[in-house]
């Protein structure tokens, strides 16, 4: 067998001298293509088809291979091929996580009738149950005898040919019932109950094992597991000399499902109702969202009083949940290493909408924590001691880099079918880096991942996934664009506007169809959904674009203290119209003040910082003109910024996300200690024992005085 090329042509397997795989007679061998060690680790394209073609070996090499037609082994099928020079076989095709089985099973000419293949399987079964009846005389015999009978049951040479007939290859029955003979008896028993009726459901069975044990009765196992909400929260201490820890951030999950059912394969299905990322830090710094990662439309919460009712009322709507995995597993058995081999044949993600809301301060300062976490970074690593090579020893020194590489390289990432379904998301922006710049739920939507046959390394599934979805962003670049705060999100004005529309025509139709009453209702309803959808997104506008020019006309002033003392003004949000404007006209009134008095202040704190020189002079005076300039500009835009915000925030049309709990400060003094702290405490002193319980506890003197202490209990004593 050899990698086609069409036309019967074959790719060359290697240079320099010719080699063929050899498929021996009842037996079989590993074989992989020349495509894929040529391409990787780089990913298929999704219209590659992998072809195969076969030929039969001649008894003398004066005549070359002459191949048969293409075989495309993407898809479980079983066809009929012609091979040159030998005849008809049927070809059946079995893919399973990381390998393709191929059974070759011999047709003879006369076998095409269907007269004579009913009077020959008719035949063929008395004589293979007549055999397993004799099974007891030994499995070389028994090998013998099934090789006679593949010769009497037909006869494969070619009619006018000269040649010699060559070797009969083995049926799919024969062959399982001689690997039937090597099996143990529970692969027997289920060899004999399918009685091979059927090629196509044999060969699986007898290629695939479980990947779950399972008893000889048993035809599947099923577990369902079901939790109702789970928090991951991510803690900090390493501030305020480490006697406080905080919340950094917190996850929170809702209805996890998992489920898996082991028949001719394991399916494993994880879904969580919703997802919601929060930032811990909202309320004690000056950020501006209080939420990550959260999906989109409010879907009503799940109220249960008792976890005791029935599975599948708890299940109902796994199925329509915001994040969703399917994962088929397949394990099958390697004969050369003697060991089952577990692999994915199927992933596919699916998630409904979401809505992202990044800001980059708080990302920034996320990764500088998480990277505490990197195993490398947990470790102290002793010095390793340098080792000088001799090189007329013969050795070679490898750095780790390579070995590195070498190693990920020898275990491939292979995956049959790997699919990401579209994804819809709704991306909020905001980056002070040097300039402020923000993005107002811009619309982004990405199409559908998918992958068959990988064989990869992680990395490079990666680089995909990242170029897949980075693509996706550039084409929605227009609405990125127009979602800028800084030109007053025209998108997300028009949004609002075609929301309120579509309700004003949708509201009376719906309420037409279902009478009058119901159309003048509609008529309200679409109506006010009108105006408060134009309302709400004219207001929304101006006051982001008030709001995006304020924060840059704060940074053009160049005054550190000025900058400071805004972000600390706008950690104050507002509540209501009168307390938006009033904070709005302290802040007026304060950045007024700052421009007059800034005149003054910076050239005095240049020169007394650089020295007295006239380009210390000069920068304080230029800083103080520059400032008159922007500072009250500045704070009448955030006067019409903090209005706005306070009147969203009194009508109930803010649209950021709450978050779920608010953030806990915890002292360390009262955490409880870890159990490997005693361990290593008392490491002498239990050499030969065993904790079993550590608890803390209270102790009262004669003196009325309260001590903490710790209690242990070993296998020997109470300490």
């Amino acid at each position: 067998c050899a990698q086609s090329l069409g036309d019967s042509k074959v790719v060359m397997e290697v240079q320099h001298f010719k080699w063929q795989c050899h498929v021996p007679g009842f037996g079989s061998v590993y074989y992989t293509m020349p495509f894929l060690s040529e391409k990787f680790p780089e990913l298929p394209q999704n219209n590659f088809s992998e072809k195969i073609a076969l030929a039969c070996d001649p008894e003398s090499d004066e005549i070359d291979f002459q191949w048969s037609t293409s075989i495309s082994i993407i898809n479980d099928n079983e066809q009929f091929v012609r091979i040159p020079y030998y005849g008809d076989i049927r070809l059946t095709i079995v893919n399973s996580a990381c390998t393709t089985f191929l059974i070759i099973d011999s047709v003879s000419q006369v076998e095409i009738s269907a007269r004579d293949i009913r009077v020959r399987l008719t035949l063929h079964e008395n004589e293979i149950s007549s055999k397993m009846k004799t099974e007891t005389k030994g499995a070389s015999k028994e090998l013998h005898n099934l090789g006679d009978l593949s010769h009497s049951l037909s006869d494969t040479s070619l009619a006018g040919s000269s040649r010699s007939p060559f070797q009969k290859l083995p049926t799919v029955t024969e062959q399982l019932y001689v690997n039937s003979l090597a099996l143990p008896s529970r692969a027997v028993r289920r060899w004999s109950e399918t009685n091979m009726t059927s090629t196509m459901s044999s060969v699986p069975q007898t290629l695939l094992v479980n990947t779950l044990p399972m008893k000889d009765k048993w035809r599947s196992i099923k577990i369902e597991t079901y939790v109702k909400s789970f928090a991951v929260i991510l803690m900090s201490d390493m501030e305020k000399e480490g006697t406080e820890k905080w919340e950094l951030a917190n996850m929170v999950c809702d209805d996890f499902v998992l489920s898996a059912t082991q028949a001719e394969n394991m399916k494993v299905k994880i879904s969580m109702s919703d997802i919601q990322f929060d930032n811990q830090l909202y309320s004690k710094e000056s950020f501006d969202f209080p939420v990550v990662l959260i999906g989109q439309g409010n879907k009503p919460k799940k109220k249960l009083s008792s976890l005791n009712i029935p599975m599948e009322n708890l299940m109902e709507n796994a199925d329509d949940a915001l994040f969703i995995v399917d994962i088929v597993l397949e394990t099958w058995r390697d004969r050369s290493r003697a060991k089952d081999i577990t692999g994915i044949k199927d992933i596919k993600i699916t998630m409904n909408p979401l809505s992202c809301y990044v800001e980059d301060i708080y990302i920034t300062k996320l990764v500088d924590y998480l990277t505490i976490f990197i195993p490398t970074n947990l470790v102290t690593w002793p010095e390793r001691k340098t080792h000088r090579f001799n090189t007329s020893s013969g050795l070679v020194c490898v750095p780790e880099l390579i070995s590195f590489q070498c190693a990920i390289l020898a275990r491939p990432l292979t995956i049959r079918n790997f699919s990401i379904a579209p994804v819809s998301l709704l991306l909020s922006v905001h980056s002070s880096i040097k300039v402020y710049i923000a993005l107002d739920q811009s619309p982004l939507q990405f199409g559908k991942f998918e992958r068959r046959r990988l064989f990869t390394t992680p990395y490079r599934l990666g680089h995909a996934l990242t170029m897949h979805y980075l693509s996706g962003a550039i084409f929605g670049a227009g609405w990125v664009v127009s979602s800028l705060e800084l030109l007053g999100s025209p998108g997300g004005l028009a949004r609002a506007m075609g929301t309120g529309l579509r309700d004003f025509v949708s509201l009376p139709y719906r309420g037409l169809l279902i009478g009058p009453m119901a159309f003048l209702r509609g008529i309200t309803q679409g109506s006010a959904s009108l105006m408060k959808h134009v309302t709400a997104g004219t207001l929304q506008s101006v006051t982001k674009l008030a709001s995006s020019v304020a924060r840059n006309l704060d940074r053009l002033t160049l005054d550190e203290e000025h900058l400071k003392r805004t972000e600390e003004q706008r950690k104050q949000r507002p509540q209501g119209l009168a307390q938006g404007f009033l904070q709005g006209l302290t802040g007026l009134g304060i950045s007024l003040l700052g421009a007059v008095g800034g005149i003054a202040h910076h050239p005095l704190q240049s020169v007394m910082t650089e020295g007295a020189s006239p380009r210390s002079l000069a920068a304080g005076v230029g800083l103080g003109l520059v400032g008159v300039v922007t500072k009250p500009l500045s704070g009448a835009a955030e006067l019409v910024a903090l209005t706005g915000q306070g009147l969203l925030q009194g009508a109930g049309w803010n649209s950021l996300p709450k978050q779920r709990s608010n953030p806990s400060v915890y002292k360390i003094q009262y955490g409880v200690n870890s159990g490997l702290k005693f361990t290593w405490k008392l490491i002498n002193s239990l050499a030969h024992s065993q904790m079993l319980h550590i608890t803390e506890a209270t102790s009262i003197t004669n003196h009325s005085e309260y001590n903490a202490l710790t209690l242990i209990l070993t296998i020997d004593a109470l300490i």
